[in-house]
């Protein structure tokens, strides 16, 4: 293994240690914060030290479709410079082959960072609270609901059915009772976030009926999004993995819908605040 390796987060290099690394995945987030990006083996990704992808990318909607661009300019899909951001390195343990995936900073032609892209606006933002003296510190908090698996969007979204063998109801905020009857999906998510290094502060059942609140361990801002882009594709990764392994009885199996909710937990100062009397 040539020695980008060396460069990895101490969770991926465990996580590919004594085993032959197949593929990786070179990721960016669009404006919807969905993964888009290229997959290459990984030998052809230890020769490069930088990727292209369209800008037309930040241009798509959540439904695929492309935005209306202000004063009628269209893209032109210039390639886009992609440099790996090798700290963000985590695994993909949800593939048949040992894969690892790797969020690439984003800049255009001229080296410059483009714009548009999500990590770099929440980068500028940055830069305004360190002109001030403060650094933030992020909460992450993810909310999610379970419902029953549906193929056909005519048909009405509802609860799932639980280890209990009945659906889920609503009105049980904090029981440990409705969490464990997805307790198999939930011990998929751990597995699968110890895998990639990623450290869960806690999970609770909320008031709605399959709505589970996730919470990540306050910390750096650009890290945390970085671990909440992860965690979102995780999420549904582990539903997956639970398809394959339901019982006879809970054949119709669980999908989920995922919102985030960011919170700035505290702004520590960096400066002595003088309080005059006028």
């Amino acid at each position: 293994m040539s020695d980008w390796t060396l460069k990895l987060p101490e969770a991926a290099q465990d996580y590919i240690s004594g085993r032959r690394l197949d593929e990786v995945e070179c990721l960016v987030a669009d404006l919807a914060g969905v993964a888009k990006g290229k997959a290459m083996p990984a030998s052809k990704f230890a020769k490069q030290k930088f990727f292209h992808l369209p800008n037309s990318i930040f241009a798509q909607t959540i439904t695929g479709d492309y935005a209306d661009m202000p004063g009628g300019e269209e893209f032109t899909e210039p390639d886009m410079i992609l440099t790996p951001d090798f700290s963000t390195a985590q695994a993909v343990p949800w593939t048949a082959d040992v894969t690892l995936q790797v969020i690439h900073d984003v800049n255009d032609q001229q080296g410059n960072p483009v714009k548009m892209a999500p990590r770099n606006v929440l980068k500028r933002v940055l830069d305004l609270y360190a002109a001030q003296g403060w650094r933030p510190i992020a909460a992450p908090e993810m909310e999610f609901y379970i419902v029953a698996r549906n193929i056909d969007p005519n048909q009405p979204v509802i609860p799932p059915i639980g280890r209990s063998g009945r659906r889920v109801m609503a009105n049980q905020a904090y029981s440990m009772s409705a969490v464990d009857e997805y307790g198999r999906v939930i011990d998929d998510i751990y597995d699968c976030a110890e895998a990639q290094g990623i450290e869960i502060d806690g999970i609770v059942q909320e008031g709605g009926a399959g709505q589970v609140e996730l919470n990540l361990s306050h910390g750096d801002p650009v890290v945390l999004a970085d671990e909440v882009f992860y965690f979102k594709r995780l999420i549904r990764e582990a539903f997956r993995l639970e398809q394959h392994a339901l019982p006879p009885s809970l054949t119709g199996g669980y999908d989920l819908v995922v919102g985030v909710r960011p919170e700035i937990a505290e702004c520590r100062m960096r400066r002595q605040l003088v309080l005059r009397k006028s």
